[in-house]
């Protein structure tokens, strides 16, 4: 919510604001905003983060996010004549989504593998047999685990209980890399991203309707 919140917010004035003076600075500051707002959340989250801790650094990212959405339409429609503009609304849209569904893909991958990697070399370490590695590695992928181990817990030894707990926590620490390495790569992105549009963006919108 914080996010959608804050895109909807910096989407109410960025038009003008690039009406006045061009797509570079917004979509510099747009994407350092966003690429700041990712990598605070990647500093604040844990498993007990509530809305207080996630609320302003997601709503910084939605800001950036929203901000960076129109200039990005409108550098593309300014830089080709008005007769192929609704081609080139087709195009940006069609880039979004195509961005949107292979940055989750690899994103998730990222975390996935990391999850998986790291939760089997702990595993290892705590002793858990090969036969039950993969049981707990497909409950915390199907986020089955926190329940699994209350069952299995509630008719267990106090030593038992201990390694489930120790499970349990290592899964959660598998998880956590996974999402802070997805996090900052994403952060990371954003960063460089500004940098791109400060040098490639357009300085005045009156150059942008000249080249038309």
């Amino acid at each position: 919510m914080p996010l959608l919140g804050g895109m909807v917010v910096a989407s109410l004035f960025t038009g003008r604001w690039v009406g006045r003076v061009g797509s570079r600075v917004p979509m510099t500051v747009g994407c350092l905003l966003a690429g700041l707002g990712v990598l605070l959340t990647d500093a604040v989250i844990s498993p007990t983060a509530g809305l207080s801790t996630l609320g302003w650094t997601m709503g910084l990212a939605g800001i950036g996010f929203g901000i960076i959405v129109v200039p990005v339409n409108a550098t593309a429609l300014f830089s080709i004549p008005a007769a192929n503009s609704g081609m080139a609304a087709s195009t940006i849209n069609t880039s979004r989504e195509l961005g949107a569904v292979t940055g989750v893909a690899i994103l998730g991958s990222i975390v996935n593998g990391q999850l998986t990697v790291n939760l089997t070399n702990r595993l290892i370490q705590l002793g858990i047999p090969a036969s039950y590695r993969s049981i707990i590695i497909n409950a915390v992928i199907t986020g089955s685990v926190s329940k699994r181990a209350e069952e299995e817990g509630n008719n267990s030894s106090a030593g038992v209980r201990k390694i489930i707990n120790e499970v349990v926590h290592a899964a959660y620490s598998a998880f956590t890399h996974g999402l802070n390495l997805a996090l900052t790569v994403s952060g990371l992105l954003l960063l460089v991203s500004g940098g791109i549009a400060y040098v490639t963006g357009t300085a005045e919108r009156n150059s942008m309707v000249t080249d038309e």
